[in-house]
């Protein structure tokens, strides 16, 4: 059977296992024709793990999870192609709707990518996570507001909400009323628990309200790699006079996902882990290896997979090392003993750890959603160059067809 190894073992332990691609679509055909010239011997499995079209197969990639500096990227430095939107560019417009606009179009484009694999698959396969405007805040009826016209734009859209105290209200408000959810953004134990009692609240009340749930999904987005990245963690640990090594945030990381995996079982809960910002250790092809690949598996079923991630496994499997899921994760004793010192571990790994008026408040919340709010800048000064270069009532909008990076 053709196949990256890893997701064959995945997909063999468990059917329900999934990888998705991280970025926008638009990108994904640019990024397959490089990695077939790039590793023209490996032609097959990378058939098998990109599709083409996106949707055309379920052995491999079967998701797409995006973000607003993701699209806007695609958007703005993509190769371009010029289609007529309806009013898209009504010079009676400001800003802000026209920059809605903009996203909800290629939210829907993205979408549409995957529709084929959505109604193959019975509503299983083939969702697109698209995210709420970062700069809404902690207003959780501008959230509910975004996330609802989000998912009026294609059935198989997953509103992604981050973990904040008022984005878990607009969790439980969007589960009420059918929507599928991607809880992003979250980096303890005491998230992740909030995260699955707002979906559950939700699906209670939409029972009561005679609310069709029964093709609703729902992931709650694990950023392993972010976690251990903040300064504040190693400031606290200098602070205490522990030297943390990549290998102590690494385990730090593993441990806060086995904490989550053991509440999740535990929850027997429709809600799913999802793990994103996957990283890579170690300077060369044979010094490179992936911890959060290689140790983790075993429950674990659905990936979110960037293209550097996707090269690096492709990388492996030509040099005759394929990376492997784990058969089970150990954290070593002495290590998790020097981690609980840490407050800024000990409050992650713990539930109950942080209230949750503390959850936006949390060093990798922070970095995370900086990072999301980023493209807003360039995105509007583009539209702003259009508008003056354009000033008539309808302007051809821009579609983001091809290449960029995620």
């Amino acid at each position: 059977m053709a196949g990256l190894r890893y997701v064959r073992i995945l997909k063999n332990a468990n059917p329900d296992s999934e990888v998705w691609w991280d970025g926008s679509p638009a990108c994904y055909g640019v990024f397959k024709s490089v990695m077939v010239e790039r590793y023209h011997e490996l032609r097959g499995i990378i058939d098998s793990l990109l599709p083409d079209p996106l949707s055309g197969r379920f052995s491999g990639i079967t998701g797409v999870t995006t973000n607003p500096r993701l699209i806007n990227a695609a958007f703005l430095h993509a190769h371009y192609c010029r289609t007529e939107r309806n009013n898209s560019w009504d010079e009676r417009l400001d800003v802000t709707q026209r920059r809605r606009n903009i996203y909800s179009q290629l939210v829907l484009d993205a979408a549409r990518q995957l529709d084929t694999m959505w109604n193959a698959s019975g509503r299983r396969l083939g969702w697109l996570s698209a995210q709420v405007d970062p700069f809404l805040g902690e207003d959780t009826s501008a959230i509910v507001k975004h996330g609802l016209e989000l998912s009026r734009l294609a059935p198989n859209i997953m509103i992604k909400i981050p973990g904040s105290q008022a984005g878990y209200l607009a969790i439980e408000q969007l589960v009420a009323q059918g929507c599928s959810i991607n809880n992003t953004f979250c980096f303890t134990v005491s998230q992740f628990a909030a995260g699955l009692e707002a979906v559950e609240r939700g699906r209670a009340k939409a029972r009561r309200l005679g609310v069709n749930i029964a093709h609703a999904r729902y992931v709650i987005t694990f950023m392993i790699g972010r976690f251990g990245a903040p300064e504040a963690f190693e400031r606290q640990a200098q602070a205490l006079g522990i030297a943390l090594t990549t290998e102590d945030k690494r385990w730090a990381e593993l441990a806060v996902y086995d904490a989550i995996q053991a509440l999740l079982a535990a929850a027997q809960s429709p809600v799913r882990l999802l793990i994103a910002s996957i990283k890579v250790d170690g300077e060369g092809q044979d010094g490179e290896h992936c911890w959060h690949l290689e140790r983790t598996g075993e429950r674990t079923t659905l990936y979110t997979l960037p293209a550097p991630i996707i090269e690096f496994l492709l990388r492996r499997e030509r040099a005759g090392r394929p990376v492997l899921p784990a058969r089970s994760l150990v954290i070593p004793s002495q290590v998790l003993d020097k981690l609980l010192r840490i407050d800024y571990f000990r409050e992650a790994y713990q539930l109950g750890g942080l209230e949750p008026e503390e959850f936006a408040l949390h060093p990798a919340f922070v970095t995370a959603h900086e990072y999301a709010r980023g493209a807003r800048p360039e995105l509007d000064g583009f539209i702003e160059s259009l508008r003056m270069a354009l000033p008539q009532r309808h302007v051809p909008v821009l579609q983001a067809c091809a290449g960029g990076r995620s």
